[in-house]
C-alpha cells in the first residue's frame, strides 16, 4: 500500500469510498458503524506470539510504506483495510470467538506484530484480535466504565480514558484489568487519545469542549487545554509523526489539529451512513492486506 498516513497530515482531497466487483472482496462503507480509534505500536519481527503481552511503544518514522490502514467495524464486527488510493473497504476478516454484539468496539491500538488490542467498552473488556484471521480472544475485563480512547504510551505501556469517572487508566496487557494512573482534572464526555512519539507526551481530546490537552503519564493530569474548531460528533485521534501534528475525526470528516495552537484544518468529508471514530494503523505489513508481497 502507499504511504497513506503523510497524505492524511497534509490535504488530500474530498474521497468517497465505493464498493468494487466482488471477487475483489471490497466492500462499500454505508451502513457499517465505525467505532474505532487507535494508535500503531512500532514495527516488529514475526506474528508468531498470539497471546498477549507487553510491546514497545510506538517508533516515530515517516515511512508507511508497509503501513495497513485498519478499522473494525462495530455493527457487523468485522476487521476492514480502508484503501484511500481506491477510496474502498475491503474486508479483512470476521471477528470470532469474543464477538459480542453488545460489545460496542470504540478504540483500539496495534502490537508491533500485527495484531490489534481493542477496547469492547459496551461489555468492559480488553481484546486482542488478528485483523487477517478475525481470532477475537478475550484479554480479560477492563474494571472500568466506558473507555473511549486506549493508546501506547511511554515505555509501551497500553494507557486508556475512563470517561465514567474522567481518569486515565493503564492496561495489564496480559489480564485486561486497568489501574487508575491519575485523575484528568477536567470533565470529558466522548474522547480519543494518542501517543506523540516524538515529544513522548499523551494526548486526548474531549466533544464537548472541542479541547486538546496534553496528559502526565505519571499523575494522569491534563494540561495545556487547547480550543479546537473541529466539530466533534464520534471523537477519533491520532498522531503523525511526519507532520508533528494531530489527525481527528468526526464521525464525517477529517481533520488536521496542530497541538501547540489549535489551528484545525478540514482535510476531507467521511462517507455518508457511518460513523467514524478514528482509524487504527498497523506499522506491520499485513499478510492479508492487499499491498502485501
Amino acid at each position: 500500500m502507499r504511504p497513506w498516513l503523510p497524505c492524511l497530515a497534509l490535504a488530500c482531497s474530498d474521497y468517497e469510498v465505493v464498493a468494487t466487483p466482488a471477487d475483489a472482496a471490497l466492500v462499500g462503507l454505508p451502513g457499517n458503524g465505525w467505532l474505532d480509534s487507535a494508535s500503531g505500536s512500532n514495527a516488529g519481527p514475526d506474528r508468531g506470539d498470539e497471546g498477549a503481552g507487553t510491546v514497545g511503544a510506538p517508533e516515530c518514522r515517516e515511512d508507511y510504506s508497509s503501513s495497513t490502514l485498519v478499522s473494525f467495524d462495530a455493527e457487523s464486527l468485522a476487521a476492514y483495510e480502508i484503501d484511500l488510493d481506491q477510496g474502498a473497504a475491503r474486508q479483512l476478516a470476521l471477528l470470532s470467538g469474543a464477538s459480542d454484539p453488545m460489545a460496542n468496539l470504540n478504540s483500539s491500538a496495534f502490537r508491533e506484530d500485527g495484531l490489534a488490542f481493542v477496547s469492547a467498552s459496551g461489555v468492559g473488556e480488553l481484546w486482542l484480535v488478528d485483523p487477517c484471521t478475525g481470532a477475537a480472544e478475550v484479554v480479560g475485563a477492563t474494571g472500568r466504565g466506558d473507555v473511549c480512547g486506549i493508546a501506547f504510551g511511554p515505555g509501551g505501556e497500553l494507557f486508556g480514558l475512563d470517561r465514567t469517572s474522567d481518569e486515565l487508566v493503564r492496561f495489564d496487557q496480559s489480564t485486561g484489568a486497568a489501574a487508575t494512573v491519575g485523575p484528568l482534572g477536567i470533565d470529558i464526555e466522548l474522547c480519543g487519545l494518542a501517543y506523540d512519539c516524538v515529544d513522548e507526551e499523551l494526548f486526548g481530546v474531549d466533544s464537548a469542549t472541542r479541547q486538546l490537552f496534553a496528559i502526565d503519564n505519571h499523575t494522569g493530569a491534563a494540561t495545556r487545554l487547547v480550543p479546537t474548531t473541529v466539530p466533534f460528533q464520534s471523537v477519533g485521534l491520532e498522531y503523525d509523526p511526519a507532520d508533528r501534528s494531530f489527525l481527528a475525526s468526526t464521525g464525517t470528516e477529517l481533520w488536521r489539529v496542530v497541538a501547540r495552537t489549535g489551528e484545525s484544518t478540514r482535510m476531507s468529508a467521511l462517507p455518508d451512513g457511518t460513523t467514524w471514530d478514528d482509524l487504527a494503523y498497523s506499522l506491520v505489513e499485513l499478510e492479508c492486506a492487499s499491498g502485501a508481497r
